[in-house]
């Protein structure tokens, strides 16, 4: 609660009871601002969980690949389980 006194009058010339002066437009700016931090946060821990098993399926990938021989060929991948190339069974792949 506040009030102004004017002494030379002797009266109050303004009360003011609290501050419930909340506007559309505040009330818009609260609404916003604390999507965004949901928003923010939600996204901060879904990259977390992505990354984390993009690391350990990366991982996994090149431990298997890590037994195999590859060769890179014009526009071509090979993955062999052995060298020389000839040696391998044809096989057709897609």
């Amino acid at each position: 609660m506040a009030f102004d006194y004017d002494c030379i009058l002797k009266k109050y010339t303004e009360i003011t009871f609290g501050n419930f002066q909340k506007t559309l437009s505040s009330l818009l700016a609260d609404v916003n601002n604390q999507t965004n931090e949901i928003v923010t946060e939600q996204t901060n821990q879904l990259m977390n969980s992505f990354s984390d098993e993009l690391a350990a399926s990366t991982g996994e990938i090149w431990d298997i690949l890590d037994s195999y021989n590859i060769i890179y060929e014009g526009d071509k991948l090979f993955i062999l389980d052995r060298l020389p190339k000839k040696s391998c069974s044809k096989r057709n792949f897609v």
